[in-house]
């Protein structure tokens, strides 16, 4: 709640000081991606970041999926479930990679 919090004064600093606009949530550059599909990779071991990921899957579940590995930590699926994570991460890759036509 705090890092909302500092992101909320942050943004609106910038705001005030640019002309830069502030980022829409990753939640909601979900929502606006029209149909392109995600695959959320989740460090199991930082609560924070399984919360991320399920907050930005709520914005259209149909096209977001979320694996949260266990015993991993930040950045460390491929490490903590090697043969889970090819399956998964490649798996996916070689579905959107097709040309619509070929999908099924």
């Amino acid at each position: 709640m705090l890092e909302r919090g500092l992101d909320w004064y942050t943004y609106r600093l910038t705001d005030l000081l640019t002309e830069a606009s502030p980022p829409a949530s990753l939640r909601e550059s979900v929502a606006a991606a029209g149909t392109t599909e995600f695959l959320l990779v989740a460090a199991g071991t930082l609560e924070k970041e399984i919360i991320a990921a399920e907050s930005m899957r709520t914005a259209d579940p149909p096209r977001v999926e979320v694996w949260t590995v266990s015993d991993a930590a930040h950045m460390r699926a491929l490490g903590t479930a090697p043969a889970e994570w090819e399956r998964r991460v490649v798996g996916f890759l070689d579905d959107q990679l097709q040309p619509q036509a070929s999908r099924p």
